[in-house]
């Protein structure tokens, strides 16, 4: 049976989604930084669809040390992945560039951006070696309509759109497909 990789999976379109592969029959690993939330969400999907298996892994998808760690520690398992769906992101403060924070911009890159190469990194060896896989990648319509004090949020989703036409590209000749999903505003504790 085939398994999915679901990034941000503790709430929202994240744990939306985990549910939206489980009906379809996927195995799930389940990876976020609150595990009480996965833990929720697992006995959520276990009682709707008592034969998806499931694996919690507490990821910081900012550290490269710890998406490092999930890859070594789940290869076996692993092999059998089909989906990455990078979902973690985060948009902090609403505030114009010159008044903006810096700690703020830079969990914004490390999540949006550098947690979305991490990953995609580090499941790609896989997916070529068996010449087959999707990855789905969560931007958002922001990458393409800037709002006022999104600036940098905005150009986090647009250089996810870009990564995933660059990641288009470096994949010709292989099975392995590229999705970027924009949504808009979605009723979740994010917006």
């Amino acid at each position: 049976m085939s398994w999915a990789i679901i990034t941000g999976a503790s709430a929202g379109i994240g744990a939306a989604t985990a549910s939206a592969l489980a009906s379809e029959g996927y195995n799930l690993y389940l990876l976020a930084r609150r595990k009480d939330r996965l833990q929720k969400l697992e006995q959520d999907i276990q009682k709707k669809f008592p034969k998806i298996k499931t694996k919690i892994c507490i990821v910081d998808v900012t550290k490269a040390s710890e998406v490092d760690h999930f890859f070594k520690t789940e290869a076996e398992g692993l092999k059998n992945c089909e989906i990455l769906v990078n979902n973690a992101g985060l948009a902090k403060g609403t505030d114009k560039v010159q008044t903006g924070q810096v700690a703020d911009w830079d969990l914004m890159i490390d999540t949006n951006i550098r947690g979305l190469l991490y990953f995609t990194r580090g499941i790609l060896p896989i997916f070529i070696q068996k010449n087959s896989g999707h990855i789905m990648n969560i931007g958002s319509v922001a990458g393409r309509w800037v709002y006022p004090g999104g600036a940098v949020y905005a150009a986090t989703k647009h250089a996810v759109r870009v990564i995933s036409e660059g990641l288009r590209m470096d994949l010709l000749g292989t099975q392995v497909r590229v999705t970027n999903i924009e949504p808009g505003m979605v009723n979740t504790e994010f917006s």
